[in-house]
């Protein structure tokens, strides 16, 4: 994809906020992105990355992300919220476009999950159901998955792999950057 594309993408998402892009579903949403310069170019770019070589998981993305918001440390997905944020920390965001990418998808996986709980049970969506082992391994599945249609490298690939058998998910949320 051409750093033009990126850009126009980029600008579009930053600077209509209040604009709606139809997905998949007919559902119309938009991202919010907050964050300096650098945040909002990089988060365009990876957005843009899904649009052209994922678009299912862009879908994904538009269907469970409301915002997306850079921060210094940490890195996670607040579904809970009555808008759904994904906190992009700064080395996450710096470990480059494809991984970036993913890492958006791997947290509106999250957000899918929380909200499939909650219209199908109509109550309060226990944690264990959409943080935790079970579903840290299907949110990294469905990020492995993405980053074969991003065209990861095979480190990259072989990396996410690793994940699976290391319990990240037991690290405190304040230590998380990836």
């Amino acid at each position: 994809m051409g750093k033009t594309l990126a850009v126009l993408l980029a600008s579009f998402f930053i600077s209509n906020p209040s604009v709606s892009v139809n997905s998949a579903q007919t559902s119309l949403r938009s991202i919010v992105v907050q964050g300096d310069e650098y945040c909002r170019n990089s988060t365009g770019e990876a957005l843009a990355l899904l649009k052209s070589k994922a678009e299912p998981y862009f879908d994904m993305v538009l269907e469970n992300v409301g915002m997306i918001q850079c921060v210094e440390h940490g890195s996670g997905m607040h579904a809970d919220a009555n808008l759904p944020i994904y906190h992009a920390g700064v080395e996450t965001i710096k470990a480059g476009e494809v991984w970036y990418a993913s890492t958006i998808v791997h947290d509106a996986c999250h957000s899918r999950i929380y909200n499939d709980y909650l219209m199908q049970n109509e109550e309060a969506v226990p944690y264990e159901v959409w943080i935790g082992k079970k579903a840290e391994l299907t949110c990294l599945k469905e990020q492995y998955k993405a980053l074969v249609e991003l065209e990861a490298d095979e480190w990259t690939l072989n990396h996410m792999q690793n994940m699976m058998n290391y319990a990240y998910w037991d690290v405190p949320y304040e230590n998380r950057n990836w």
